[in-house]
């Protein structure tokens, strides 16, 4: 009856107004910006706080989110505005990592899954307004509706390993799923040159790898196309390789397969926001010549003239 309420420094508190005279949120808003009846931007830290009397106030006490080093988390946002048709993700906008709901909403960011995510640390989240998912829990927070659809995604996550970091480059790490095999490719004539593994002894299909990049997001290509082509850097603005979604999608980046692939190193790229497929790279040792077939581009000129003939 003292309104005096106390809150551990592991835990945060979620407020929810049961009363109040600029009263109920309007149409569509779960979370409340001015003070109107209902679950509150702001929310609480640790420590002792006064004035919250249990007539007018619900303290709900969640956990802080912990994100294991290595890894990334997921974000879905309950509240804000609603996604744009070409749109399956809500845009990035300054929140400092989605720890300022109030600021979240006052920039207009978007409800449904989110193409920012939070790497490793310990974040103090309104869980009313979000919904973390790690690849050790979902934290939905005090919000009353099934949990089902959070768990299916937890589930696809982990079955995609989309909570570790794509590593191209290296045999180990959580990879395995994506080695190819490296097969036994001999010359034209029987017995004239040695195979390619042969030919070919360091080289290591489990290793020599590159990442091809699929997009979930943005608008599609043009009519005819099967590849999108390379959103390339624009006064010193670059995407990282697809981990910066937001920037990819202003220098002009479109949804589908990328002409654009991932060569040695670690990426944390958001697997809703793009998929990656691990492929051996290929190897033209000496003697050998390589064929190449693209894909991309505009239609070509035969430019061999009406008096070529193949094979003469």
């Amino acid at each position: 009856m003292l309104g005096i309420v106390y809150i551990p420094h592991t835990q945060v508190g979620i407020i929810e107004k049961i009363w109040s005279s600029k009263g109920s949120l309007r149409e569509g808003q779960i979370i409340a910006r001015n003070g109107e009846a209902g679950y509150q931007a702001k929310f609480l830290r640790g420590g002792i706080h006064f004035g919250l009397y249990p007539w007018q106030y619900r303290i709900h006490k969640e956990p802080l989110v912990v994100v294991a080093e290595g890894k990334m988390a997921y974000v879905y946002a309950r509240d804000g505005v609603p996604l744009e048709p070409i749109q399956t993700l809500g845009r990035t906008v300054d929140s400092n990592h989605f720890q300022d709901a109030l600021r979240f909403l006052e920039a207009h960011g978007q409800r449904d899954r989110q193409r920012g995510i939070l790497r490793e640390g310990v974040y103090a989240i309104n869980l009313a307004l979000f919904v973390v998912i790690t690849e050790e829990r979902v934290f939905s927070g005090p919000v009353r509706e099934s949990a089902d659809r959070y768990e299916s995604w937890k589930a696809q996550l982990g079955s995609m390993r989309a909570f570790d970091p794509v590593v191209i480059g290296t045999g180990v790490g959580g990879q395995g799923h994506f080695r190819a095999g490296l097969t036994e490719t001999s010359a034209s004539e029987a017995g004239s040159k040695p195979s390619l593994a042969a030919a070919t002894p360091d080289f290591n299909p489990n290793v020599d790898t590159i990442g091809v990049v699929s997009i979930q997001d943005g608008p599609t290509i043009g009519s005819g196309e099967i590849i999108a082509p390379e959103a390339k850097a624009i006064d010193g603005k670059d995407h990282n390789y697809f981990q910066d979604p937001e920037a990819f999608l202003q220098l002009g980046g479109k949804r589908g397969k990328q002409l654009q692939v991932l060569t040695d190193g670690t990426f944390f790229i958001n697997r809703w926001f793009g998929t990656v497929e691990i492929k051996a790279k290929t190897l033209i040792p000496i003697g050998y010549v390589g064929v190449v077939v693209s894909y991309h581009g505009a239609a070509g000129d035969d430019t061999t003239g009406e008096t070529f003939r193949y094979g003469e």
